[in-house]
């Protein structure tokens, strides 16, 4: 059975996570405006704080496994529902459902993120390439790494 100590102290670090969790999913949406208007600052600092947040989290639920392990819960593939269920904990189970569902929705709205930045890289990489005068996507690499066209076009223009 959970000692108070025990339930509050999870109770405690859920709502910590919950918070983060939100902050997380702000500065997500906020990198994905800034992503739309190609605002190099604001999408910088919006991935910094998205790191902080990230590790804040991570500290978070590094410190719910060892207070479950020091009240002699098991580890490893338990999952806080089950303890939370088998332990007389269940009035903790919506801050918990909460929270993993939080954090699908910002899961989810980084790989959008991702996504928009990866076709934006590609998008400069056709258009260099095309301003070089090669075929986008036809280059190889030399020796030395560097990208050669193998359609034998010239650049646009020479510096």
């Amino acid at each position: 059975m959970a000692t108070p100590a025990l339930r509050e102290g999870l109770a405690e670090l859920l709502r910590a996570e919950l918070a983060r969790a939100g902050r997380l999913r702000e500065v997500l949406a906020l990198e994905r405006d800034a992503l739309g208007r190609r605002d190099f600052p604001a999408i910088e600092q919006a991935a910094a704080e998205k790191e902080r947040l990230i590790a804040a989290l991570e500290s978070l639920a590094e410190r719910q496994t060892a207070l479950l392990r020091a009240a002699g819960f098991p580890g490893g593939n338990t999952s806080l529902r089950e303890n939370l269920q088998k332990t007389g904990m269940a009035d903790l189970l919506p801050l918990w459902d909460e929270l993993q569902d939080l954090l699908r929705r910002c899961r989810q709205q980084n790989l959008v993120n991702g996504g928009v930045i990866e076709m934006s890289r590609r998008f400069a990489r056709d258009v260099l390439a095309t301003l070089r005068g090669t075929v986008p996507g036809s280059e190889v690499y030399d020796r030395c790494g560097e990208r050669r066209p193998t359609d034998g076009s010239e650049p646009l223009a020479t510096a």
